[in-house]
């Protein structure tokens, strides 16, 4: 379906290309527009885009910094947001005003002036002393594992992932939910809760995967959860330098979580 947004742009129009993607890579070869391409992985398989990063750094406090490429120039980019998949997101964005007619340094200023909107891996104190990554906007299968990956790599001390169910996702929930409790095992995932109704998926995937029967919980309600977290904090196994992520489709109301911890 997102070929059609190719096959409906008239012959004089721009396309932007993620190159990263091979499907979409694929697919941009039949049209004759002028495109605009980005992407950060095809560059170590030997494709070069018009816009391309390297030198990613993800530093404390869940802020990014890299070198991007484009038509020649090298600038360095400040990104004020967690998630090393935000700098495929960052060059997408580039691409972007690059083709509406902005400047380079416009991008440049545009980026470093960007704040992660509301629920989307916004990094905020808990009043516990723990810090908390709430990623509560929605939630499908590839923005579940960048949340986890994003976890991993903030986090400095204990790593605690609150997950719920992805919804919508058809014939392909168990499967889908099942991978993210395998991911989340290979992300280094200290302690995972589960809720909702495919918390028994999840927990296959952690267990099935190498994930400690002992570092995984199912709740039936949110406020278990929280005072989970609370009793944690009282015993004296969570609090500063830990982070725990909140991550759920809209539907389950994760915020309120969020909202009791702050």
């Amino acid at each position: 379906a997102k070929e059609e947004l190719f096959q409906n742009t008239k012959k004089s129009g721009l396309l932007i290309v993620n190159l990263d993607d091979e499907r979409i890579a694929a697919r941009s070869k039949k049209y004759e527009q002028q495109k605009i391409t980005f992407g950060v992985n095809c560059v170590s398989e030997g494709v070069t885009p018009d816009l391309w990063a390297s030198d990613i750094n993800l530093l404390e406090g869940g802020t990014i910094t890299f070198t991007m490429h484009c038509k020649g120039e090298k600038k360095e980019i400040h990104l004020y947001i967690a998630g090393e998949h935000n700098v495929t997101n960052a060059l997408c964005a580039a691409a972007t005003t690059m083709a509406a007619g902005c400047t380079v340094d416009e991008i440049v200023l545009g980026l470093a002036d960007f704040r992660a909107p509301d629920k989307r891996l916004e990094l905020i104190a808990s009043g516990y002393g723990f810090e908390i990554l709430n990623d509560t906007y929605n939630a499908n299968p590839a923005s579940m594992a960048a949340g986890l990956k994003a976890l991993a790599n903030i986090g400095r001390g204990k790593k605690i992932a609150v997950l719920g169910d992805m919804l919508e996702l058809g014939g392909d929930a168990k499967k889908a939910h099942y991978e993210i409790g395998n991911c989340a095992v290979e992300q280094g995932v200290d302690f995972l809760v589960s809720f909702g109704e495919w918390a028994a998926e999840i927990q296959s995937g952690w267990l099935e995967n190498g994930g400690d029967v002992q570092k995984f919980k199912i709740f039936e309600n949110k406020d278990q959860i929280v005072n989970l977290l609370k009793d944690q904090v009282s015993q004296g196994s969570l609090g500063v330098g830990d982070l725990v992520l909140f991550k759920a489709s809209r539907g389950l109301r994760f915020e309120t979580m969020v909202e009791a911890l702050k």
